[in-house]
């Protein structure tokens, strides 16, 4: 705990903007920031919010409210938790299907900041269900982009020894197509203006 706190206070020390704290997905929960480190954290100058990535409501929750929204910024890094996020403190969600849904995932806190919680819910529902029908979003996207006429060049580096990837899977073209069904159906829906 020490360490967090030397080190976050060394860079608060060493800058003049606002610090924002990250929590990678698939970080070994002996090092998870807790409620207490959180504030601690937070107390520092300049330290003016996390992302977490990580999708368990409970867990969130004590994040959200061991620091209050007015004073702290808590991004939600897993946008299949946004509805419970955002109804624990968070702010916003940063993730990887944001990239890809932005106008959807941003329905979910404009109805939630319209107090439409039937709204936030709908939301949510199509965003697990566009998280699940895709396993490698990233790659998915760039081809639809291309296709729709704003090339993307594939991977700038070979992902079959890339040391930030273990399980690389190429998106097929049955995979592609699958998901643009299921993705058009989602911004029909929500977003029609999108397509």
């Amino acid at each position: 705990r020490d360490v967090f706190v030397r080190y976050f206070t060394a860079i608060s020390d060493a800058v003049s903007i606002p610090v924002f704290m990250y929590q990678p997905p698939g970080t070994d929960p002996d090092f998870w920031v807790t409620p207490e480190l959180l504030r601690e954290m937070a107390a520092i100058p300049n330290v003016v919010g996390i992302k977490v990535s990580n999708r368990d409501a409970q867990y969130i929750f004590t994040l959200c409210q061991a620091v209050p929204a007015e004073d702290f910024a808590y991004i939600a890094g897993d946008e299949t938790a946004f509805y419970a996020a955002l109804y624990a403190g968070s702010r916003a969600t940063i993730s990887q299907g944001t990239g890809l849904n932005p106008q959807i995932t941003n329905l979910a806190l404009e109805r939630f900041l319209e107090g439409d919680a039937d709204g936030v819910r709908e939301v949510q529902a199509a965003l697990i269900r566009l998280v699940r029908s895709c396993h490698n979003p990233v790659t998915w996207f760039k081809r639809y982009v291309t296709e729709r006429g704003l090339p993307v060049p594939g991977h700038i580096r070979r992902m079959t020894d890339n040391p930030y990837v273990t399980d690389y899977k190429p998106v097929t073209d049955e995979q592609y197509l699958a998901f643009k069904r299921i993705y058009e159906e989602e911004l029909a829906r929500f977003c029609p203006e999108a397509l």
